[in-house]
């Protein structure tokens, strides 16, 4: 049975679009013994988005601000089901100093202050381990990268 066998969406209620758009959703759900079950979810649709790990092959430092060629979709997948409509789109590129064009950093006029980190996946893994990585995406791409590239 396909999810769209087991789902019927009832009600949609746009409750704001301030920022995000959340709405609350009235739907049927079919249980596992065929009886329909009737629920309410808000959610969050806050767009889909992509994250991307720049790794260098050889052991030398991690590097900031270049331009990627080589971009490889490795997976997606939602971050929080049920409550958050975006979807995550998982890439690794690999780099080389020769592709360097700034610092990085992020983009000041948009709000942004990113901190740029120079790890060995080594060191990488060790943070997450001791809980100074605790971002989900982050994680995955490191868990990914040790298991795929770095083994």
């Amino acid at each position: 049975m396909t999810i769209s066998d087991r789902v019927r969406v009832k009600d949609v209620r746009l409750l704001s679009d301030n920022y995000y758009v959340l709405k609350t959703t009235t739907f049927e759900f079919r249980r596992a013994n065929g009886e329909w079950q009737t629920s309410q979810r808000e959610t969050y649709d806050r767009g889909n988005c992509a994250t991307v790990l720049r790794f260098e092959s050889a052991p030398k430092p991690r590097r900031t601000g270049y331009r990627l060629g080589g971009i490889q979709k490795i997976f997606e997948a939602f971050m929080s089901p049920g409550s958050v409509t975006e979807k995550q789109y998982f890439f690794v590129a690999e780099y080389d100093p020769a592709m360097r064009i700034s610092f990085g950093g992020g983009l000041a006029d948009e709000g942004e202050d990113i901190e740029v980190l120079e790890l060995s996946i080594d060191e990488a893994l060790a943070m997450i381990a001791d809980g100074r990585i605790v971002d989900a995406k982050t994680i995955m791409l490191l868990q990914y990268a040790a298991l795929n590239i770095f083994r």
